[in-house]
């Protein structure tokens, strides 16, 4: 396994990674019937092995953003992984190292001068931007912008120490919030507007969720926060609420772009 995640992904990039890679096996073992061994090794470049290299590319940005690897990094470790990923796949027919060669050439040739890759480019760009942008807002120390990721298999309370206050915040995840209580709710709403402003770089609040809710005040988003009686929170202002909560920090700002100013 390649050393850039020896002691294993966070559970969530995992399971994005796994859920891409049985696509693309699926994909991949469909059209290969009948075909030729050119054909094959074709479809196993941009059905099978592209797809998983671009969710990578996706994994590695996501891990740059949380302060589990350093940005110069990213690509080293995407190429790294498609490396691997070529030599496990590579044709049971052709075990020389002169074949392997070629068919790693095949692939890296491919896989660069696909339109996805060039999405990619432009993530790792941003990625970069990003958590260059973070760190001139928090003036960190010397010695922390030279420390070493953070090791993926620590736990949340070891990685808080070793990240310091320089530490991204951790994306929101409304599946781990509890949304029965008082509490609940105003932990998910502050969580879900930390998330969205560090990524952002801007100051978003909660006047921007209720008119995201396409609400003209706040009072109905106030009655859901703490809890009020049911005949004072409607259904489907509760669907509106976690509808929202579900968005990326992404998703959101472009749903506020496109509604225009906050109303006065």
């Amino acid at each position: 396994m390649p050393h850039y995640y020896a002691n294993g992904l966070p559970a969530d990039l995992d399971a994005e990674l796994t859920a891409v890679r049985f696509r693309a096996e699926q994909q991949f073992e469909d059209a290969r019937q009948g075909k030729s061994e050119s054909e094959v090794r074709r479809l196993l470049i941009t059905l099978r092995i592209k797809p998983e290299v671009v969710a990578f590319v996706r994994v590695a940005c996501e891990m740059a953003l949380r302060g589990w690897l350093e940005v110069g990094a990213i690509q080293p470790a995407v190429d790294e992984h498609r490396a691997v990923l070529a030599r496990q796949l590579c044709p049971d027919t052709h075990t020389d190292s002169a074949w392997d060669q070629r068919f790693q050439k095949e692939v890296r040739e491919t896989v660069t001068a696909s339109p996805e890759w060039k999405i990619c480019r432009t993530a790792i760009i941003d990625t970069a931007d990003k958590v260059a942008r973070h760190k001139r807002n928090n003036k960190p120390h010397a010695a922390e912008l030279s420390a070493p990721p953070t090791e993926f298999s620590q736990t949340r309370s070891q990685r808080t120490t070793v990240e310091g206050p320089s530490s991204f915040a951790k994306p929101f995840d409304l599946s781990a919030a509890d949304l029965t209580t008082k509490e609940g709710r105003q932990a998910a709403l502050r969580a879900f507007l930390t998330a969205c402003n560090e990524e952002a770089g801007e100051r978003l609040g909660l006047s921007h969720i209720w008119h995201a809710m396409r609400h003209s005040g706040p009072r109905q988003l106030q009655y859901w926060t703490v809890g009020q009686p049911r005949s004072k929170v409607t259904k489907a202002t509760d669907q509106n609420v976690r509808r929202i909560l579900g968005m990326t920090p992404t998703d959101f700002r472009r749903l506020l772009h496109k509604l225009g100013p906050l109303p006065r």
